[in-house]
């Protein structure tokens, strides 16, 4: 019984060795390829923290299914084979080896927009300066003029964290209970916020902020748009 028992740890101890040993080479494949383990995720069509909560050792997700596990190498541009320990010098996939998984693997992108540091009630300047250029989430991929947007701010915490990043559907009409971005013209110049959406009424526009929590009034002739947020997640 003892027997049984001590070969049992052992091979779970080597399972955990194997697996320590896999999340080291996929960090190391997403650090050699400069992408984020939510943007690969994303790139095959996956929750954003498929990847994330394996590498991160949660509990509820222990293991990555292999044909993720080759698309994962096809995108961070590494050898399955050596995320699997089996090819121990590493080099890396030539663009050749990887035009007919890229084929199978058709995404587009949209821009991600920078916040810069903001102002009152958080409201920043949008330039719609592109910082970078992310893979689309399957919900907006069909969505013309889509877009991402850096958070920047505590005023809407705990539902947004500054560092996060809100992917924008700029085609949806906005619902009293959106989460939105809206750009107000003031003294000559837009001002963006990101809020939730109370009212649209005739003469104004009512936003609702969360931290600390605050009702925004604006002039509804100094709406100059409105975009509803889709969703939210960590860019890291």
């Amino acid at each position: 019984m003892n027997t049984s028992k001590a070969r049992a740890n052992s091979r779970s101890a080597r399972t955990m060795q194997q697996t320590d040993a896999l999340r080291e080479r996929m960090r190391e494949a997403l650090h050699r390829s400069g992408k984020s383990a939510t943007q690969v995720a994303i790139a095959i069509g996956r929750d954003p923290n498929y990847f994330r909560d394996f590498l991160k050792a949660n509990p509820k997700k222990n293991s990555v299914s292999s044909n993720d596990l080759k698309q994962f190498a096809d995108q961070t541009a590494v050898r399955v084979e050596w995320l699997h320990g089996v090819q121990r010098t590493f080099t890396p996939l030539a663009p050749s080896e990887r035009a007919v998984v890229d084929r199978d693997l058709p995404y587009k992108l949209i821009p991600l927009y920078g916040c810069p540091l903001p102002g009152e009630d958080d409201g920043f300047p949008f330039s719609r300066e592109v910082l970078a250029e992310l893979p689309c989430p399957p919900f907006l991929d069909k969505v013309k003029g889509a877009y991402a947007l850096g958070v920047a701010g505590e005023s809407m915490e705990p539902r947004y964290r500054p560092g996060e990043v809100a992917f924008v559907n700029s085609s949806r009409a906005a619902r009293r209970g959106d989460d939105v971005v809206v750009q107000i013209e003031a003294n000559g110049q837009l001002v963006a916020y990101i809020k939730e959406l109370v009212q649209i009424a005739p003469d104004e526009v009512v936003l609702k902020q969360h931290n600390p929590h605050k009702e925004l009034r604006f002039p509804r002739r100094n709406l100059h748009s409105i975009h509803v947020i889709s969703s939210v997640m960590c860019i890291c």
